[in-house]
């Protein structure tokens, strides 16, 4: 088995975009070959987890739908572990553009003794940027089964380690977690863009 994966669930309906967030152009490419290059500096073993294969066709990485389907990211989180070959996953979501292969690389540090290592920065859970071990599929598969769709509902049932500031202080905190949801969130990502190519 590998040692280390990763998952990328592009899944969601992107209803308050408008547009499938994935394909969404970031830099010169999209969304979604930009996370898969950063994922590449990591691990060959990439999963997407999607409900439009089709779209993903050429993409180098292994595409599969969810297994209990309509549970939303949880659903993708747990076909993601039950498809990958490796033991330990790093999960995103397609729509964060962020993500530092160094950051990844810092909480696989953390893994040891644990089934999930999420960060948890100024009060709020970072579960779409976090690492979860092949231990939680049977405990997500109750919760699915019993439609608890949140996706930390099988937090209690697992060892989690939670990252707080104090271990991620030396990283761009505030960036790395963005996500693209709204127009809005898509226009400030274009703007720093815009910013990137000038300096």
């Amino acid at each position: 088995m590998e040692e280390k994966g990763a998952i990328i669930l592009a899944g969601g309906k992107s209803s308050r975009i408008g547009q499938n967030k994935a394909f969404l152009k970031f830099a010169n490419s999209t969304l979604i070959e930009h996370l898969i290059d950063k994922m590449q500096e990591i691990t060959k073993e990439i999963v997407l987890v999607t409900n439009q294969p089709e779209l993903y066709a050429d993409f180098q990485v292994k595409c599969i739908t969810d297994e209990i389907k309509g549970k939303g990211p949880l659903g993708g989180l747990h076909a993601g572990l039950k498809s990958s070959k490796a033991w330990l996953n790093f999960v995103v979501a397609c729509d964060m553009p962020f993500i530092n292969p160094e950051l990844i690389s810092y909480m696989f540090e953390y893994t040891k003794g644990y089934d999930v290592v999420v960060p948890y920065v100024n009060n709020k859970l970072e579960p779409l940027h976090a690492i979860y071990s092949k231990q939680c599929i049977i405990p997500i598969e109750k919760c699915l089964v019993n439609d608890q769709r949140k996706l930390i509902s099988f937090y209690a049932q697992v060892r989690v380690k939670y990252l707080t500031e104090r271990y991620l202080s030396h990283f761009n905190l505030a960036q790395v977690f963005y996500n693209i949801n709204t127009p809005d969130d898509y226009q400030k990502l274009k703007d720093f863009n815009q910013n990137e190519e000038r300096s």
